[in-house]
This record gives structure tokens, C-alpha cells and sequence, in this order.
């Protein structure tokens, strides 16, 4: 390739620039295209694969590339003595490039001025892609009154170790069509969004920082947008941390959404059943000051992310038609419910654990557990070696330890249709799990303890509740309260132990149960209460033990009576 040089004209005028540049020539000899004063000299002077070496200083211009040039900062350490370019264009972008394959590398860009009216595809902007692809790296790029980057068109963008900050509008604009990848950069400080995909904009932001901007850290919108956003801190923005609005195609992995004042994530849909659900995996959700992610008419999978200490609600699923899959997930400290769900009709929640996380079991626990269990067996039992894998799945099945409150219900069901299956629900400072309005839900191998309200709650008419093989421990008020016209009925070997109050309360005439294989087991206050106008009650194959003052006190009337009591 061949070289051009731009040296600034207040030093080209002095001794020393001419002298640098008739040195710096005569080295490249015909790889010299020549010494400009500005930087679009050099570039129109150039062809494709050509590089234009800027020397540090200000040039007040703006650069059209349609060469496939690469332009870049020399004389200094690359990214921080740079050189800056300042236009006084109204309404024009500092860089426009339509070029197949151009390059810019570490300089400064500052778009001073514009017309501030303008809005959208015509918005002002400091850099602008309409076609072609674009490299931009370990840049500085600002717009007092617009956006810094706008991919439009069909234009392709990579920028890397970039710092898109400080402008009027947006940091990063992608539309029409194009593609744009932000990798470490940082985008921050914009008085509306970080980045702000529309109209059929497609970005992956991977390893970003995208903090303190006066919206919405990163804004999705329109179906035939396609978003990938990963490994990312998304912090401190004073409105919400990711939005998604209809969204064609939504990936959020392994982010860190944090701080911000208002949702941490929140997706709105309706999506369609064509299209792919969304894809939460991996993230941590943490102390925003709202809820911590909010999915509204939505078609989305949840998997494997951490949801704390956020000021409302963990999770809140409003609206979801269709399939909303929430699974192993961790859930704990947050200001109201742990897992709001409402107005869903297929909800699937599997593996989580609400109010409780895992504790990782290390090398040296894993073989003291071995130790012990043999000594337990003896010398003479036919087990002599207990196998490793066996002894990690005797820890992980108890190896939890408590992570924080939700200061609500740990999972609140209204009006909606669900599943929960093999959940951990621990220490909420209402019930452990609220089943009301109309729902319908079968539980299945799920353990819920220390409910402050109660394990289970089944309220309201026209709700049901079909469960089975669910531990409920050391809840408070009462392992299951029905009342209010709900429905209960457990079908086998549920098991209600250490209630500090009573086992199991039925309340109200409206309320139905059908019990049969329920184990009440050493409940404070008692183990089964029927109170006087409850009518539509049967228990089969129950059993009523160890309880600390009576087994059973039955007011109302019991249709079938099956109940094995002892002290």
C-alpha cells in the first residue's frame, strides 16, 4: 500500500513539521502519495488500500470516504494523542462513508453543531454509515446536538475500543437495514440512549459499558430488528437498562444490568408464535430500582440468571399469551414479589430457586462428606467405596443456603395458567407461593419453607391447585391455607412438616379440597383446621402426626374422612 501524510498547517509553517515531513517522504520514496494539510486530501489523493497517517492536531473538516483508505493517528501513542476534527456544518456528519472497506483509527471526532429540529434518519450525527462497511477503532466520538454513530441504509459498522459519549441524542443509532457490532466500547452519558435499534436494525454488543445515559441504556424496537447483546455492564441509566419493543430476533447473555432507576430489563411485546422467543440466559439483574425484568406480551425463555435486590418485583410476566419458559434461575432480596406472574396463559417455571441459591460444593467438602458416610456405614457393610458422583448428588440436593428475602410473596400467580415444577422456595416475608384470581397451576416436586405468610396460599374463586410431591417446611400461619372459594386438590404424597401454625387451614364455605396421601407432620398450632362453613372437603389415605397440640379440628362438614392421627 501506499502512505499519505497530513501534517497540520500551523506546523507545516514551522522549520520542524516541513522538516518531519521531507524526512518521513523521502523514507517512503514511491510509497509516498504526498504531504497534505488536511486529512480529505490526503484521502481523495489515495486509492483503495491506501493509509492516510495524520499527524496530532485540529483539522476542521469533514471526511467523505468512498476509497477503501484507512485513517489513522501517527506520532504519538495511539488513543490518547489524537488528533481532533471539529465541523462547523449544520446538519452535516463529521464522517460519511459509503466505502466497501474503510478504516478509522484513533482520532477524536466532535460534531459541534446542527440543526437540532431534524429527527431520525435525518437527525444530526457525528458519524455516518450509509453503506459499505466501516471499521472504527480506539475512536472518540461526540455530537453536542445529535447522535455520535447512525448505521442506516444498509451501511455495516465495526467499531472496537470506542468511546461514544456526551451527546444530545444517542450514542449508537442503527436503522434501515444495517449492521452494526460494538465491541468494548463505552456508551455513556447520552441524553437519550445508549444504543437505539429501530426499523429493522441488526447489532450485536458484546464487552460495552453502558452507563448514565438520561433514557434507556439500550432501546429495541420493531420486529424486524435483530439484537445480540452480550457480556455487556449496562448501569446507572435514569431510565431503564434494556427495552425491547417487538423485537425480531432478542438475545441477552451473560450481561451485568445494574443501578439503573427505573426496570432493569423490560420486554414488551406482542410477538407473534412464528417467531423465536426471546433468549435470557445468564445475566445478572441486580439492584435497579424498579423491578428487574418485565416481560409484557411476550414469547420468551428465562434461563439461569440471577435476579436480586432490585426495589419491586424480580421477575413480572404480564400479559404472556404464549409459552414464557423460567428456569433455573436464582431469585432472592428484592423489594416485593420474587416472581410476579399475571394474565398468562402457558408459563413454565422449573428449577429455580426463590429466596435460596445453591452454595458451590469444593474438592474438600466432597471428600469429608465421603469420609463421613463411611464411617456411618461401618466396616461390614457391602458398600465399602461410595462413588463420587453419588456422594455430589447427596450434597446438591441440600447444599442451599439462604440469599436474602424477597419482601413479598416468593411467587405470586394471578389469573394465569402455569406449571412449577421443582423450585426451591424459601424465606419470603409473605407466602411462600400465592395462587389466586382464577388461576390454574399443578405443582410438582417443589419444596417451599419459611413463608412468613404461609407456604401455600390458594385464594379466590374459579382458582385451582393441583399438587404433587411438594415439601412445604416451617411455614408460618399455616403450611396450605385455602379460602376465598379457591380449590386444592393434592393428589399424593405431599408432605407438610414444622408449620408454625397450622398444617393445613380451610376457610369458607366456597373453598373445595380433595386431599389424599398428605402427610401433616409436627405442625405448632395443629395439624388440619376445617373451619365451621367449610362443606366441601374429603381426605383419603392422610395422616395427621406429631403435631404439638391437636391432629385434627374439623367444624365444618368432611365428605370423606380417611385420617391416620398419631401423637
Amino acid at each position: 500500500y501506499r502512505q499519505a501524510l497530513v501534517v497540520p498547517k500551523g506546523l507545516r509553517d514551522k522549520a520542524a513539521g516541513r522538516a518531519w515531513a521531507e524526512r518521513e517522504a523521502a523514507a517512503l520514496g514511491s510509497g509516498c502519495v504526498g504531504a497534505f494539510e488536511s486529512i480529505s486530501e490526503a484521502v481523495e489523493a489515495c486509492g483503495d488500500g491506501d493509509v492516510v497517517s495524520v499527524l496530532p492536531g485540529t483539522y476542521v473538516e469533514r471526511l467523505v470516504l468512498t476509497k477503501s483508505v484507512t485513517v489513522k493517528v501517527i506520532g504519538g501513542v495511539e488513543g490518547e494523542h489524537v488528533g481532533q476534527v471539529t465541523v462547523a456544518f449544520s446538519g452535516e456528519s463529521v464522517v460519511v462513508s459509503s466505502a466497501e472497506a474503510a478504516r478509522l483509527q484513533g482520532i477524536r471526532f466532535i460534531h459541534s453543531d446542527g440543526d437540532s429540529d431534524l429527527r431520525g434518519r435525518n437527525g444530526p450525527r457525528c458519524l455516518e454509515v450509509c453503506a459499505g462497511h466501516l471499521t472504527v477503532d480506539s475512536c472518540f466520538l461526540t455530537s453536542r446536538v445529535g447522535s455520535a454513530v447512525m448505521a442506516a441504509d444498509g451501511g455495516s459498522l465495526m467499531m472496537r475500543r470506542c468511546a461514544l459519549k456526551g451527546c444530545g441524542r444517542c450514542g449508537l443509532i442503527c436503522v434501515l437495514g444495517s449492521w452494526a457490532c460494538c465491541e468494548d466500547c463505552n456508551l455513556t452519558n447520552n441524553a437519550l440512549n445508549g444504543a437505539d435499534i429501530q426499523t429493522g436494525g441488526c447489532v450485536v454488543l458484546r464487552g460495552n459499558r453502558v452507563a448514565k445515559n438520561n433514557q434507556t441504556g439500550v432501546l429495541v424496537a420493531d420486529e424486524g430488528s435483530f439484537v445480540h447483546i452480550e457480556g455487556n455492564d449496562i448501569s446507572d441509566n435514569v431510565r431503564r437498562g434494556v427495552t425491547a419493543q417487538k423485537s425480531g430476533r432478542f438475545v441477552l447473555l451473560s450481561n451485568r444490568i445494574f443501578r439503573n432507576r427505573n426496570i432493569g430489563v423490560i420486554c414488551i411485546g406482542p410477538w407473534e408464535e412464528t417467531c423465536e422467543p426471546l433468549r435470557i440466559e445468564n445475566n445478572n439483574i441486580s439492584g435497579n430500582a424498579s423491578s428487574g425484568l418485565w416481560i409484557q406480551k411476550g414469547l420468551a425463555s428465562v434461563i439461569d440468571n440471577t435476579i436480586s435486590s432490585n426495589g419491586e418485583s424480580g421477575l413480572v410476566a404480564f400479559g404472556c399469551v404464549m409459552r414464557l419458559s423460567f428456569e433455573r434461575n436464582i431469585v432472592f432480596g428484592n423489594g416485593r414479589t420474587g416472581v410476579s406472574v399475571h394474565t398468562a396463559r402457558n408459563v413454565l417455571m422449573r428449577d429455580n430457586s426463590v429466596g435460596m441459591r445453591r452454595v458451590v460444593v469444593k474438592e474438600e467438602l466432597l471428600g469429608a462428606f465421603a469420609m463421613g458416610m463411611q464411617r456411618r456405614l461401618g466396616a461390614h457393610s457391602p458398600i465399602s467405596l461410595l462413588d463420587e458422583a453419588v456422594c455430589f448428588q447427596i450434597i446438591q440436593m441440600c447444599a442451599w443456603e439462604e440469599a436474602g428475602p424477597n419482601c413479598g410473596p416468593g411467587i405470586e400467580v394471578q389469573f394465569s395458567r402455569a406449571l412449577i415444577s421443582n423450585n426451591v422456595i424459601a424465606n419470603s416475608l409473605e407466602a411462600g407461593l400465592a395462587v389466586s384470581e382464577g388461576s390454574e397451576v399443578e405443582l410438582r416436586d417443589n419444596r417451599i419453607e419459611v413463608g412468613s405468610a404461609g407456604g401455600l396460599q390458594i385464594r379466590g374463586p374459579k382458582t385451582l391447585c393441583v399438587s404433587n410431591n411438594n415439601q412445604l417446611y416451617g411455614n408460618m400461619v399455616a403450611g396450605v391455607e385455602v379460602s376465598s372459594g379457591g380449590s386444592w386438590v393434592s393428589t399424593g404424597r405431599d408432605h407438610i412438616a414444622r408449620s408454625e401454625g397450622w398444617g393445613v387451614r380451610i376457610q369458607d364455605s366456597a373453598s373445595a379440597v380433595y386431599m389424599r396421601g398428605l402427610v401433616i407432620d409436627g405442625s405448632r398450632e395443629g395439624g388440619l383446621l376445617v373451619e365451621e362453613s367449610c362443606s366441601h372437603v374429603s381426605m383419603a389415605d392422610c395422616a395427621s402426626i406429631r403435631n404439638h397440640t391437636v391432629a385434627a379440628k374439623i367444624s365444618g362438614h368432611v365428605s370423606s374422612y380417611n385420617l391416620r392421627v398419631a401423637p
